[in-house]
């Protein structure tokens, strides 16, 4: 439904000519691609798809962890595992993206825990829906603001 609405809209609102000539060059565009509000939903935009694609990712973890028989929960392995002391700049930006995912993944298991695999699954497959078409319309917009014809 969300990528139908998406299409719906772009049909609807495509054609419109919001003050572009014919003549439009590349300093006409350079100022359009500098715009405040351009600037600030590309961003927006940027933020929340990487964010649906982190959690999305991190839900697909949970879920194939709950059905290995194996593998330890998420939940608590914070406190065991030891913090890493690294001394150069990306071995600290590594070691705190690990934790954070590792937090992610423990707030996605308990919120998973009363779940049934089915809810989570319905749930996983809207998520990479919603980054699909994220994807998909992000490319479209990049791909309409920079054609001038």
């Amino acid at each position: 439904m969300i990528v139908v609405t998406g299409v719906i809209g772009i049909v609807a609102f495509g054609d419109i000519n919001s003050g572009l000539s014919t003549e439009t060059n590349v300093d006409h565009l350079t100022a359009l691609w500098r715009r405040g509000g351009w600037l600030g939903f590309f961003f927006c935009m940027s933020f929340a798809l990487i964010s649906v694609l982190i959690f999305t990712d991190s839900l697909d973890a949970v879920l194939a962890a709950r059905s290995d028989l194996d593998s330890e929960p998420f939940t608590g392995m914070g406190a065991r595992t030891s913090p890493t002391s690294s001394t150069t700049f990306l071995g600290r930006v590594k070691s705190n993206w690990n934790s954070w995912m590792l937090w992610v993944k423990e707030k996605l298991e308990m919120w998973t825990a009363s779940q049934d695999d089915k809810q989570v699954a319905w749930v996983l497959g809207i998520g990479w829906a919603c980054c699909g078409g994220g994807l998909a319309g992000g490319c479209l917009v990049f791909a309409k603001a920079t054609s001038v014809t």
